[in-house]
């Protein structure tokens, strides 16, 4: 048989896409299946009601059965057009991806926003989300609901403190594959992060080999002293402070912060091989660091970088005498593949400074995953997380679904390179 063209293969997954959608007509089905059980009455309802169960089945079993429809055109998309080997459904569908996002092929994009994060409260820390992959496209494979974050356990109910434990949940399930509007995941070991979960040696700036002796205030570093993990520009640029601290986390004995002198640019730096760092591909990693600056900056730069990727803050906008958490943007600076490079470093720098700066509790880890997205959640000294403590998420549509991304999320979990004006169509 001659070999499709890369249009005749966009048609084919086209069609295979409208055969399952049009088989789907979730909400007339199980709609209507509801109004014809709530006027049952005869001497026959239970035949009729089982009659109509086992035609609802039936339908949901054709449903499910998408992949079958869909597995064989993967195949015949990466055979054909990619020409690569992969046979499997998930294999073949990274092919896919790759190649449309080389060519700057998309399908429609199905449109979510995703929901603003309410504040706890009571200046409760803080939750962070990721929606963005490594090419700066939606993470489309999930369930777009109302998704609660609760606390389960504080540190008077069996938890560590600043390390809270919480529940994630998303919306109740349907019963069948006609009602997929939500996704009934559940996940009870969400925690807080502090110092503890990073994977930068000594986060907590806790660790060191100094001349003098230092239990408690400030401490001016000398030329010889050394940071446990860390290179410091010029140690007689910073001081040591066991008086201000962010947080005193379970298992560091001695809660220490690093203060910033002002003047020149400063600049503090741990190659990834210190801690012996090995990056995952499909994992994105956080950056946090608790600042605070002794009095009101009115300029000066927090430069950021992990990897290749920078970000930079401008320290004018932080609550002087207070411990503000700042945390990278989310986006896909986040994944290895965007930041990743040989003798990768991290590094943070001070620069233009008018006044001293503490940092402390320096956070670069996994975010976790749930539904599709990724998460982060960070507790404050100013006020603990409780038991019960709780906020919800809401995503929505911003249009309608699309029928090719919701089908390849249904079947497989995945998603294609996406756009508001696709290359390939919707059918």
């Amino acid at each position: 048989m001659a070999s499709p063209t890369e249009g005749e293969m966009d048609n084919q997954l086209r069609a295979g896409v409208l055969l399952i959608d049009n088989l789907l007509a979730q909400q007339t089905v199980a709609t209507d299946e509801d109004a014809y059980m709530q006027i049952l009455e005869s001497d026959f309802a239970a035949a009729q009601a089982a009659g109509a169960r086992l035609f609802r089945s039936r339908i949901a079993s054709g449903v499910g059965a998408g992949p079958s429809v869909l597995s064989p055109i993967l195949t015949a998309y990466t055979h054909h057009i990619v020409n690569a080997p992969e046979r499997a459904a998930q294999a073949a569908l990274d092919r896919i991806y790759a190649y449309f996002e080389a060519n700057s092929k998309t399908v429609k994009s199905r449109g979510i926003t995703y929901g603003a994060i309410p504040s706890f409260g009571a200046s409760k820390g803080v939750l962070v989300r990721l929606s963005k992959d490594e090419n700066a496209y939606d993470l489309e494979n999930e369930f777009v609901e109302t998704k609660t974050l609760r606390c389960i356990q504080d540190e008077n109910t069996g938890a560590e403190r600043f390390r809270e434990v919480f529940e994630l949940r998303g919306g109740n399930a349907g019963v069948d594959s006609l009602e997929a509007d939500s996704s009934g995941a559940i996940r009870r070991n969400f925690f807080a992060k502090d110092s503890s979960s990073s994977l930068l040696r000594n986060s907590s700036f806790s660790q060191f080999a100094i001349a003098g002796q230092f239990a408690a205030g400030r401490y001016p570093l000398i030329a010889t002293d050394t940071i446990t993990g860390w290179t410091l520009d010029d140690p007689t640029g910073y001081e040591l402070d066991r008086n201000l601290f962010a947080r005193d986390a379970v298992g560091d004995p001695n809660p220490t912060s690093l203060a910033v002198q002002t003047g020149a640019v400063r600049t503090v730096t741990q190659a990834f091989s210190v801690n012996r760092l090995q990056l995952a591909a499909d994992v994105p990693y956080l950056t946090e660091v608790w600042v605070r600056p002794d009095a009101a900056l009115t300029a000066g730069t927090l430069t950021i970088k992990w990897g290749s990727a920078t970000q930079a803050v401008t320290l004018s906008g932080l609550v002087a005498g207070a411990w503000n958490s700042v945390i990278v943007d989310r986006d896909e600076d986040l994944w290895a593949a965007s930041f990743n490079q040989a003798n990768a470093e991290f590094e943070f720098s001070f620069s233009g400074h008018d006044a001293e700066v503490l940092i402390d509790e320096v956070y670069f880890g996994t975010m976790e995953p749930f539904d599709g997205t990724w998460w982060h959640l960070s507790g404050s000294l100013a006020s603990k997380f409780l038991l019960d403590d709780q906020i919800q998420v809401t995503d929505v549509f911003a249009g309608s679904d699309s029928k090719i991304q919701k089908w390849l999320w249904r079947a497989y979990g995945r998603y294609l390179p996406h756009s508001g004006t696709p290359t390939v169509t919707d059918p």
